[in-house]
């Protein structure tokens, strides 16, 4: 019975390799050639939701939608003078408290000295350094309070963080910005030194298109270089019952070649 065991066993073993290998002749699928050549949208390489995270009042709005800007350029200001009342009540602060820290130190190094000549006791001693700790503390906090009213001062003014162009202006002067409530974006901001090129590929279209490789967009007649800089690794949507994902291609675009966002192109990987 073991060797008829062992007997069936190996025939059994041996019978499954033709199985397979007639399997995958029969079945097996035909290559998939990786597309070369595929379609695309232009989209934003980079764009900015801008806001204010302070409360204020609208003052002045310095540009309108359209408008080419540099980075660091005034986008959008905020009534300054509340801004400008509570730097000075701080700094005041700060001002004031500034004397009361040195004359504490100044009667600690007394009581340390009469301390050493046993002229006070250690609980005198630990008394004066107590209101010492809280003339250091009360300064470093009004300190603080400066600093936070300097950068809501900063920030009450909007600013373009890098140059493009804007696209979509939503204040006017008059209007009140409640960042307590809601911190709506005022102005959208795209970089047009640098846009993208989207392609949407199935899984079966995606060996070849890997981030760094070169690819070219063909756009009203131009041949512009780019390179593939994001692959998404999920698929973004569905197209036909079927995942795709989404092929980046960043590029420069001459300002004569008249690229506009959701334009249609061609992507040729090399």
């Amino acid at each position: 019975m073991k060797r008829k065991g062992t007997a069936y066993g190996v025939r059994c073993r041996f019978a499954l390799i033709p199985v397979v290998v007639a399997g995958i002749a029969l079945t097996g699928a035909p290559t998939v050639q990786a597309q070369t050549v595929v379609e695309g949208t232009v989209e934003w390489a980079r764009r900015a939701s801008l806001g204010t995270p302070v409360t204020g009042v609208v003052a002045r709005v310095a540009v309108a939608a359209g408008d080419r800007v540099e980075s660091g350029q005034v986008l959008i200001a905020l009534d300054p003078r509340r801004f400008d009342a509570a730097v000075a009540a701080a700094g005041a602060r700060v001002t004031r408290l500034a004397p009361d820290l040195a004359e504490a130190q100044r009667e600690f190094d007394r009581a340390g000295d009469m301390y050493d000549r046993t002229l006070i006791s250690e609980r005198d001693l630990e008394l004066v350094r107590i209101a010492l700790a809280q003339a250091e503390a009360g300064l470093a906090h009004a300190q603080a309070m400066l600093r936070i009213a300097e950068i809501e001062r900063e920030r009450s003014v909007v600013r373009a963080p890098f140059a493009g162009v804007v696209i979509v202006r939503r204040a006017e002067v008059g209007e009140v910005v409640n960042a307590r409530v809601e911190n709506v974006p005022l102005i959208e901001l795209g970089d047009v030194s640098r846009l993208v090129a989207r392609a949407l590929l199935a899984p079966d279209a995606l060996p070849g298109w890997s981030p760094g490789i070169d690819a070219a967009v063909l756009v009203a007649g131009r041949r512009i270089v780019g390179t593939i800089r994001h692959v998404s690794l999920e698929p973004v949507r569905e197209v036909g019952g079927e995942g795709v994902h989404a092929v980046d291609v960043e590029f420069d675009p001459p300002a004569d070649a008249g690229v506009l966002i959701g334009q249609r192109v061609e992507i040729e990987r090399r």
